[in-house]
């Protein structure tokens, strides 16, 4: 993947904003028939991403930049190289910053849950499903 490709990135505000609804909740279209998406976002002009919350489960991954992450009443200075994890149901956003590119990788648990006839699902999807008070939600 060629990071500074600009033909790749989207700005981040003008997908998302619409998206969010008047509760605070984030509908991403997936394909019903394989929930699972990855976005190039460029964020930009002192722009906050409003805070929301979605029912699908949420990697990003900070390619270059820094800013401040928000999850409910807490903030973690985030910069290239770390990763976010963040569960479904719990309100987030990105804090104003000159310009941040991120990865996004947007999935429903069920994609895992379906596919996988072992019970090891709850392996791969415990990091989502543990996000108690003192979670970090970004790893470095």
């Amino acid at each position: 993947m060629n990071w500074e490709n600009p033909t790749t990135w989207e700005a981040l505000v003008p997908v998302l904003t619409p998206q969010i609804n008047a509760a605070g909740v984030h509908i991403w279209p997936f394909d019903p028939s394989f929930p699972i998406d990855v976005r190039f976002y460029i964020t930009g002009g002192h722009q906050n991403i409003r805070m929301n919350r979605h029912d699908y489960m949420e990697l990003m991954y900070i390619c270059d930049g820094s800013s401040d992450f928000r999850v409910q009443d807490r903030s973690f200075p985030v910069a290239a190289g770390d990763l976010i994890v963040v569960s479904s149901g719990l309100y987030h956003g990105i804090v104003a910053s000159p310009q941040v590119k991120i990865v996004a990788l947007y999935f429903e648990p069920e994609l895992i849950r379906v596919t996988d006839t072992t019970g090891e699902h709850i392996e791969y999807l415990t990091p989502f499903l543990i996000q108690g008070p003192a979670f970090p939600h970004v790893v470095n």
